[in-house]
This record gives structure tokens, sequence and C-alpha cells, in this order.
């Protein structure tokens, strides 16, 4: 499984990736972040099963990523690490399903057991869902059989689901969430449909897909980089500008006096 550690103090960040034993507690890799929103940047383009986070992180707190990480619909669990016993963020924690509240300091072994049973509780709820989910599978063909119906495999689901992103990239609530209640499926098995048949997340896929669409809009010197932006559903400039420059190692600026001077050279 993989772990992302969210601190915005450097060196308790370095600590908890480089001197714990992940390895032993099952953790395969470690990815860091330094504030909430380059956390939920990265969980864009990675799959992350366990969140680490502090509280107290300058422009949005450990909870308010948490209450985002469940309003998109992240298949993961959290764990708070912090050094402010506040029962405030506690209860709060709570109400947002976290089980863990660890108070700095925490010996490494403390926090890589509750990262274990983190994971542990995450394993059985994603071993519940398969139930669920089969079930609704069955409901769903008994249902179509009944009414005569052809039954959508899972290569069908995946091609419409990319069908419907292509043709939708200007949305800005465009996600794993909003396109499981498009097509009423599970978001996270939607996610694991997709996956397997494109061998890319559903998240990846539309960032993929609205970065080479910027590329080709950033050919036209006419359209300004907001509007840009706006069109292909990023309502915040500075996101975007942040995934474009993850992804293309250039901001969108630097992108577009690239392919000028590619212009001028032909």
């Amino acid at each position: 499984m993989n772990l992302l550690i969210v601190n915005d103090e450097t060196i308790t960040l370095r600590g908890l990736s480089e001197k714990v034993e992940w390895e032993e507690y099952g953790i395969s890799s470690v990815f860091t972040a330094l504030s909430a929103q380059e956390a939920l940047l990265l969980m864009e383009q990675e799959e992350i099963d366990i969140v680490l986070c502090d509280i107290e992180m300058p422009n949005q707190n450990g909870i308010e990523l948490i209450r985002k990480i469940s309003e998109e619909g992240f298949d993961c669990e959290c764990v708070i690490l912090t050094c402010h016993a506040n029962f405030e963020y506690a209860q709060e924690a709570l109400q947002l399903g976290v089980r863990d509240y660890l108070l700095l300091p925490s010996p490494y072994e403390a926090v890589g057991q509750a990262v274990k049973e983190a994971m542990e509780r995450l394993e059985k709820k994603r071993h519940d869902q398969d139930y669920l989910y089969y079930g609704q599978v069955w409901l769903n063909n008994y249902k179509q059989m009944a009414s005569g119906e052809k039954r959508q495999t899972p290569a069908q689901i995946a091609e419409q689901t990319a069908e419907y992103i292509l043709s939708h990239l200007n949305d800005p609530v465009l996600s794993v969430k909003s396109l499981a209640g498009i097509f009423y499926l599970n978001p996270i098995y939607l996610n694991r449909i997709f996956k397997k048949e494109r061998s890319i997340s559903i998240s990846q896929f539309i960032i993929q897909e609205r970065l080479k669409l910027c590329a080709r809009l950033l050919e036209d010197p006419s359209l300004s980089l907001a509007a840009i932006a706006e069109s292909i559903g990023y309502t915040s400039y500075p996101s975007f500008s942040a995934i474009f420059k993850k992804v293309y190692h250039c901001t969108p600026t630097q992108f577009r006096e690239k392919l000028s001077q590619k212009k001028k050279e032909n």
C-alpha cells in the first residue's frame, strides 16, 4: 500500500519518511507533501491508501484536508499526527471518520502501528465493499435481464466513462464521484473497472486529457492562460499552473514560449 505523509515541518517530514521501517508495516511506497494543497495535487496523480497528516499547516489545515479527501471520494484512510491536543479538532476528526489521533512526540513504532491498523481497516472496508458491489452488479444484471436490456461489460463501462470525460473536460466538478453518480455505480469500483481496462485511474485520465487539450490551446497566442485554464475545468489558475508544471516540468507561459520559438525556427 502507498502512504502519504503531510506535514509543513521539513525535519518532522524527513524523520517520518526516512526513519520508520515502513516495509515492516506493509507500506510499499512513501510520498510526502508540505501542505494540504500539495497533498491533494499528489493524490490526483498517485494511488494513495493511507494519509498521515498534521493539523496546523498554512492556508489549509489537516482537518480541512481530510474533509476535502472525503468530499472527493478518495479511497483511503486518514491518520492524524499532531502536537495539538485540541478537543474540537479531535471531535471533528472523529466526525470525518478518523480513527487514529496521535500526539507528538510519538514513538515511530506507535506511528507505524497506527498506520498498520488503518491499513487493516481499509482492507476490510474494501472487502466489504466488494460484496456490496457484486450484489449491486447481480441486482442490476437481474433487472436488465427482466427488462430485456443488454448487460454492459467492464470494457463498455470504461469506454462510456472515457467518452463522457472527453466531452466534459471543461466541467470543474468532473471527478470519480460525479461520474459514479451519472452512471449509477460505486465510485471506488467504477475507478477500479476503468483502471483495469485503461491502465490508468480516472483522476489521472482526466488530468492527462485536460493537459493534452491545454497543450493544443497554448498554440493559439490569442487565448489568455486564464481562459485556457477555465476551458479545461480549472477555476483556480494556481492549481492549474501547479499541475501543468508537475507534468510538463515548466509553467504554461514557458511552454507557450517554447512553442513560439519552435515556430520561428521552422
